[in-house]
C-alpha cells in the first residue's frame, strides 16, 4: 500500500523550515521502520513537470505493508507532529498498488500485491525519470508539447508535479475519474504520445518509473474541503 502526502505553507518561516526538512527529515525517516520505502519531494509550480518549485507545497511518499501500519505513523510519528504546527493544509492519499514497471533509485517499490482496476475506479499515476545531463535541453523543449491541453483533459481530478531535485529529477501525480480517461491522455492525446515515442528514440532517461494506483482513501484538510481530493 502507498501513501502521498501533500503539505501546504504559507508564511515565509513555516516554507523556510520546510525547505529545511528536506534535509533534516531525512535520518528520522530512514530510522522509521514501519515503512518499507519513503521519498521526500518537492513540488512544481506548475501542474505538471516544471523547473519552478512551489514553495508552499511539499509531499511525502511512502509504502506500507499494510494500511493499519501507515495509520499508527500518521497518528503517533512525531515528525508528522511537527509537521501539523506548521503546515495549513496537510492531506494524505491512500493508494493500492495496480501496475509498475521501471525503477526508482534502482528498485520499483510500488511492484507487490498489485490490484485489478474495474472501469468505475479513479486511477492515480505516478510518472518519474532521472534525465540523463546530455539530454536535459532536448527535454525540457519538448515538455509543453506533452502537455498541450492537459488543464481543460476530460476526467483528469488533479495533477502536480513532484521530485526529488529540479531540472533533472522530476516526477508527475495525476489521478484522473477512471483508466478511460487517463489512457486517453497518456496514448491518444497527440502532443503527450509523440513525446513518449521522442523520449524512447531519444534515450532521454537514464532511469524511470511508471506507476498506476487505485486511490481508495483521503484524510486531512486542503485549502478550505476535506482532503486534497474528492473520492466520494
Amino acid at each position: 500500500m502507498t501513501t502521498l502526502t501533500f503539505f501546504k505553507f504559507e508564511t515565509f518561516a513555516s516554507k523556510f523550515w520546510a525547505l529545511s526538512m528536506m534535509q533534516r527529515a531525512i535520518p528520522q525517516l530512514k530510522n522509521e521502520r514501519s515503512h518499507e520505502f519513503f521519498k521526500l519531494l518537492g513540488t512544481g509550480s506548475r501542474s505538471g513537470f516544471s523547473v519552478v518549485p512551489d514553495w508552499s507545497t511539499y509531499a511525502l511518499l511512502q509504502t506500507w505493508p499494510n494500511e493499519r501500519t501507515a495509520d499508527e505513523f500518521f497518528k503517533s510519528s512525531s515528525l508528522i507532529q511537527s509537521y501539523k504546527t506548521r503546515a495549513t493544509c496537510i492531506s494524505t492519499l491512500y493508494m493500492r498498488s495496480a501496475k509498475s514497471k521501471g525503477a526508482w533509485n534502482g528498485i520499483n517499490p510500488f511492484e507487490r500485491k498489485e490490484v485489478e482496476v474495474t472501469p468505475s475506479d479513479p486511477v492515480a499515476v505516478i510518472t518519474r525519470a532521472t534525465i540523463a545531463p546530455r539530454r536535459m535541453l532536448d527535454f525540457w523543449k519538448h515538455i509543453p508539447q506533452s502537455e498541450t491541453g492537459l488543464v481543460e483533459e476530460k476526467g483528469l481530478l488533479l495533477k502536480k508535479g513532484i521530485g526529488e531535485y529540479p531540472v533533472f529529477q522530476m516526477a508527475t501525480f495525476s489521478c484522473w475519474k477512471d483508466e478511460s480517461s487517463m489512457m486517453d491522455y497518456a496514448y491518444r492525446s497527440e502532443g503527450h504520445a509523440s513525446v513518449i515515442k521522442l523520449a524512447k528514440q531519444r534515450g532521454w532517461f537514464s532511469e524511470d518509473l511508471f506507476a498506476r494506483f487505485v486511490p481508495f482513501r483521503c484524510e486531512g484538510q486542503w485549502e478550505g474541503r476535506r482532503g486534497i481530493l474528492d473520492l466520494s
